[in-house]
Parts: C-alpha cells; sequence; structure tokens
C-alpha cells in the first residue's frame, strides 16, 4: 500500500467544505472526529421493487454532520454518479467491489497521475489493475454469460435495470461480472477453482461473480480509507449489507448490520441481523444508528 502524505488530508476537509450536503466546514470542524456509515447500495437501497428516492433522501437529510455515509457498492463508479444525482452525497464513494475510490470533486494530484481515472466532475482511483480480458475469461467459462457481453434487452430483465442503468453498469474499469444465478453449487465451486488456478480473483455477489485481476474487496478499500484519508479522524464505523461481498465490510468495521434478503446458512459473524428486506431494512438500521 502506497503511503498518503498529509496534503490529501487537507484535501478532503476542502471536498467536505464544498459539498452541498452541509454549509461550509472550518478547518476545525473539518478535522472533528466524525462517525462513518458504510453502505451497500443492491439490496439495500435499491431492490427489487422500484426504488423510492424520497425515503432514502429524508434519511439522508437526517444524518448529523458528525456522521459521513459513504456508498460502498459492486456498482460502477458511472452508475455511482447516475445514482448521486439524485442522493447528492459529498463522497467518496467505494466502487466496483472495492477496486476503486471515487471522489466527488477533483483531488490534487498527489498520487501518481496513472492511478487517476478523469469523470468530468468526478476522480477515481485505482486500488487494482485494470479488469481482465474478456477471452481469458470466456476461456475458463465459455458457457456463462459475461455482464459486458450481454443483450441489453436480457440483461434488464434479469437485473430489473433500465436501459440507460444497463449502459452504465457495463461501464466498467476493474471487474468482469459472470452471471451465476442458475449455477448448481457444485459448478460455482469447479468456476471458482477455475480461476483461482489462472491466478484470478473473484467477489461474489447475489447473482454475479465478480472476476478481478487484482485481490483488492470492500474491507481493504476500507481500511485504505481509513488510515489514509481519515487517519485520527474516525470515532465510529458502520457497516450495513446484505450478501457475500459485504462480509469484508462487516470485518473492517466496528458496528455491522446484514439485511437478511436471502436466510442463508452462511450468516456472517458479527452482524446485527436485520430481518426487514431491502429498503426498509436499511431506513431501519438508519433510523438506529442516527
Amino acid at each position: 500500500m502506497m503511503s498518503i502524505r498529509p496534503p490529501l488530508k487537507r484535501a478532503f476537509s476542502e471536498i467536505n467544505a464544498r459539498s452541498n450536503m452541509a454549509p461550509p466546514l472550518s478547518t476545525e470542524v473539518a478535522f472533528q472526529k466524525r462517525s462513518i456509515i458504510f453502505s451497500d447500495v443492491d439490496g439495500c437501497l435499491i431492490g427489487q421493487s422500484p426504488t423510492n428516492f424520497t425515503q432514502i433522501t429524508e434519511a439522508i437529510k437526517r444524518v448529523p454532520e458528525s456522521f459521513l455515509v459513504i456508498l460502498t457498492t459492486g456498482k460502477t463508479a458511472h452508475e455511482v454518479i447516475q445514482l448521486n444525482h439524485y442522493l447528492s452525497l459529498p463522497g467518496p464513494f467505494i466502487v466496483e467491489g472495492g477496486h476503486g475510490i471515487l471522489f466527488k470533486y477533483h483531488v490534487p494530484s498527489i498520487f501518481p497521475a496513472s492511478k487517476w481515472i478523469s469523470l468530468g466532475d468526478y476522480s477515481l482511483f485505482s486500488l487494482s489493475e485494470a479488469k481482465p480480458d474478456l477471452s481469458e475469461i470466456k476461456l475458463i467459462s465459455p458457457d456463462n454469460a459475461l455482464l459486458t457481453e450481454m443483450e441489453d434487452d436480457y440483461l434488464a430483465s434479469l437485473t430489473g435495470m433500465s436501459p440507460e442503468d444497463v449502459y452504465f453498469a457495463k461501464q466498467r474499469f476493474f471487474t468482469e461480472p459472470i452471471f451465476i444465478k442458475n449455477m448448481t453449487e457444485n459448478e460455482l465451486k469447479i468456476l471458482k477453482k477455475k480461476l483461482a488456478h489462472k491466478k484470478f480473483y473473484y467477489s461474489q455477489s447475489s447473482r454475479f461473480l465478480h472476476v478481478s485481476k487484482s485481490s483488492s474487496n470492500k474491507g481493504r478499500a476500507i481500511k485504505f480509507l481509513l488510515k489514509s484519508i481519515f487517519s485520527n479522524q474516525v470515532d465510529k464505523t458502520y457497516a450495513i449489507g446484505d450478501s457475500l461481498n459485504d462480509f469484508s465490510m462487516f470485518a473492517a468495521c466496528d458496528n455491522n448490520y446484514y439485511i437478511a434478503n436471502r436466510l442463508d446458512d452462511y450468516l456472517p459473524k458479527r452482524c446485527e441481523v436485520i430481518m426487514e428486506k431491502e429498503l426498509s431494512g436499511w431506513l431501519r438500521i438508519m433510523s438506529e444508528i442516527i
């Protein structure tokens, strides 16, 4: 892990000061300790039913200045940018399962230029290598659909995404998801062994196996932020998730909430299990935390 010089912390304070979520912060206020809520998106804010942005934004508006909400998701940077048009969070955001960190405003080039990807008003910092070549994955998994090669209509029918959402979901920098929803447990086990044999890494969500060339995950990205960006500025950390790829996030945070959209045999340890599903569960957790 590369070392981060102190100016980045000052830069992040400037980012918070420019945020439309709160009035400008003085240097003293910016460096007061804050609690951070790391929240998954799919299965938490967004579920099978149409997304109720009114309820979500009202909950976010109730978050006091002593808290910061950081979306920690398998979604792409482009998807999060579109989502944030509704939520207006200041950032940063953990994207593609922990392989990148998205900042809402440009951050001074303290890191090597090769690690930054400019996305308009946002900047994406890379914690991982570029995504695997599709031909390499298809040699390992020839019979399973890859997200970026799925027909748009088919992907929309599988996920409930709009055509616009499908487009942004395919704009990936670090991971290539393999559709696994219809695989048996044994078939999935064999696929994971083949990927590991070829030195690929993966994280699992409810419908996809997200394949990458580096071993980053949500937990590692959280630890990176806590050490490099928020060093000595954090009071408590909270994690909200609902699937296997959130387990690393739970290991990195102080207080954890698992929304039991599916009652699996492998419920995470050190978590409060919430039986209310999707957004209902997320709203209840937020009310408990704040």
